[in-house]
């Protein structure tokens, strides 16, 4: 019993590390995306002033 109580917290671990870096990815790909929008919207009001 013991081993498998072992393996079940380590799962439960792993879960969280997994999650945990989940949310950091999801995190940085936001804000990625949040930059290129800005930029690409700045972009697009340069365009229209010209026009």
């Amino acid at each position: 019993m013991n081993k498998i109580e072992r393996l079940i917290d380590q799962l439960e671990l792993l879960e969280y590390l997994l999650e945990s870096r989940l949310h950091d990815e999801q995190d940085k790909f936001e804000e990625n995306f949040s930059k290129s929008s800005f930029h690409l919207l700045a972009k697009i009001e340069k365009i229209e002033n010209k026009l």
